[in-house]
This record gives C-alpha cells, structure tokens and sequence, in this order.
C-alpha cells in the first residue's frame, strides 16, 4: 500500500502544469480507484474480525459463568457431604488410591473425595 501512496505521490509531483496533468489522470484515477478497491477489502476484514471478536467474547463470558457455577456447586456439594459425615452416628471409611481403608471424618478427606 506504501508502494502505491508513494507512486501516486511522485505522479502529482510531476504535475507543473495542466498540460502535465493530461497525461497522468488516468494513471493517478486508476491508483485513487486501487486505494478505494483496498480501502473497501480491509473494511470488511475488519468487520469480519470484530464480528469473530464479538462471538468469541460471548462464549467466554458463558464458559466463565459456567466455571462459576460449577465451583460453587462443588463447594455446595463438598458442604453437604462434610455435614452429613459429621453429623452420622456410624463410621464411614472410603478407599484411598492404594486401596486402603480412610475413617472419612479425617481432616481433608472430604476435599480430596469431591475433587
């Protein structure tokens, strides 16, 4: 685009009259209607990237919302199940990784369930 401003820009420097005009006006409409033609493409490259920007932002403000949502629903959940546990007049034991039985009222334990 640089090429172009700078050849249009050489071709009106050359004018010093209006019979050096003649013969450039069609060369000088010709690089005016390039501009135009350029002008109109990225215009519409922008507003093709603003409507992409537009989509992509909405979706993360939905996935954020979601993410939410759903760590506080786990902290509700991990909530209940800590009541309930401390409030069961039976033992509860659950199995670690390695297989081994856990008393379910130890501290931590009702976290490393729910994650």
């Amino acid at each position: 685009m640089n090429n172009l401003f700078n050849d249009l820009s050489d071709k009106i420097k050359k004018i010093k009259s209006f019979n050096d005009f003649d013969p450039l006006k069609l060369s000088i409409l010709e690089d005016i209607n390039k501009l135009k033609q350029r002008d109109t493409e990225k215009d519409f490259q922008l507003k093709k990237y603003l409507k992409d920007k537009n989509i992509i932002n909405s979706l993360l403000v939905k996935t954020s919302s979601d993410l939410h949502k759903i760590a506080k629903e786990s902290s509700m959940h991990a909530n209940e199940l800590d009541i309930l546990l401390n409030t069961i007049l039976a033992f509860v034991f659950f199995k670690d990784p390695a297989y081994c039985y856990v008393l379910a009222v130890e501290d931590n334990l009702i976290d490393q369930i729910v994650n």
